[in-house]
Order: structure tokens, then C-alpha cells, then sequence
């Protein structure tokens, strides 16, 4: 199952230029979530 998930704006930093803030903005985003599995199945010994 996908859902989209709205990221927050945040403040990053780059790593060359410490001194300076740079605003990330924010942004959707695809998250992925696998099915739960149904109770009640067993395997069968052969």
C-alpha cells in the first residue's frame, strides 16, 4: 500500500559554509507499507 506523507520545511546546513542556514522546503513524499498477512493460514506438512 503507498501513501503520500507531506515532509515539514526544515532548516539544513551545508557543510562548506557552516555559518549559513539553508531552508529545505517541504515537500510529499511516497511511503511504502506492506500488507499485514491474513491469521489463520497454516502450512500443510506433505
Amino acid at each position: 500500500m503507498f501513501q503520500v506523507q507531506v515532509r515539514k520545511s526544515r532548516i539544513g546546513r551545508n557543510p562548506n559554509r557552516p555559518e549559513t542556514d539553508v531552508v529545505i522546503p517541504k515537500r510529499a513524499v511516497i511511503k511504502f507499507k506492506k500488507k499485514k498477512k491474513k491469521a489463520g493460514k497454516e502450512l500443510k506438512a506433505s
